[in-house]
C-alpha cells in the first residue's frame, strides 16, 4: 500500500553505500549484528549518527545478549540460516559509550522480547 509519506524512503542496498542525507531520525532495524566486526559497526554508526540533525532520533533495534537462552537461539538460528558468515552481536557498554561519544544524549535501552523467541531490545537516543 502506498502511504505517500514523501518524507520517508526505504532504501535497499549496501548500507556503506547509500547516501545519507541530514534526517531527523534514522531507523536501523535488526541488522548491526549482521555487519561482520565492531569495526564495520562503528563506521555504519558514525556515519548514522553524523546525518542525524540536532534533536533527531536514532533508533537501533537488534539482540542483546542477555536473556541468555533467548539470546542462545538468536544466535543458533543467525548462525544455521548464515552459515559460515562472520555475526558480531553489539556488547551493551560499548556501543552506548560510542553513541554518547558521537554526539547522541539520553540513551536508553529497553528490552522487547516478552511474547517473542530472540532477546530484541531497542535502543533509543537523541542526537545532541
Amino acid at each position: 500500500k502506498n502511504l505517500e509519506l514523501g518524507n520517508i524512503s526505504f532504501v535497499r542496498d549496501d548500507v556503506f553505500k547509500i547516501p545519507l542525507r541530514p534526517a531527523q531520525a534514522v531507523i536501523l532495524n535488526d541488522f548491526l549484528h549482521h555487519l561482520p566486526s565492531w569495526d564495520d559497526q562503528r563506521r555504519l554508526l558514525a556515519r548514522a549518527c553524523a546525518a542525524l540533525k540536532p534533536g533527531g532520533k536514532l533508533i537501533v533495534v537488534d539482540i542483546a545478549r542477555r536473556p541468555f537462552y533467548k539470546f542462545a537461539l538468536a544466535w543458533l538460528v543467525d548462525h544455521t540460516i548464515y552459515m559460515g558468515v562472520r555475526i558480531c552481536y553489539l556488547r551493551h557498554e560499548r556501543f552506548v559509550k560510542f553513541l554518547e561519544l558521537n554526539g547522541i544524549g539520553d540513551v536508553s535501552m529497553r528490552p522487547i522480547d516478552a511474547g517473542r523467541p530472540y532477546s530484541n531490545v531497542i535502543y533509543t537516543g537523541f542526537k545532541r
